[in-house]
Order: C-alpha cells, then sequence, then structure tokens
C-alpha cells in the first residue's frame, strides 16, 4: 500500500509539473503551436 502511495505522489507531481510548464509556456510567448493542445 505504502509503495502505491508513493507511485501516487510521483504521477500526482509529474503531471501538476507539466501542466505548469505548458501554462507557463503559453503565457511566455502566444503561438499556433498551443492551439495544438486545446486539453492542456
Amino acid at each position: 500500500m505504502l509503495n502505491y502511495s508513493i507511485k501516487l505522489k510521483v504521477i500526482f507531481a509529474h503531471v501538476s509539473y507539466s501542466f505548469y510548464f505548458v501554462t507557463y509556456l503559453q503565457k511566455k510567448r502566444k503561438s499556433p503551436l498551443d492551439r495544438s493542445f486545446p486539453l492542456l
């Protein structure tokens, strides 16, 4: 159970970091590339 919790925390941290990085790029520069990722 503990191993599952650790994996869940790692996945959550990775997803939140990726989301933060994508929003940072969108704020930094508006480009047609951003329209390719409507889900993000």
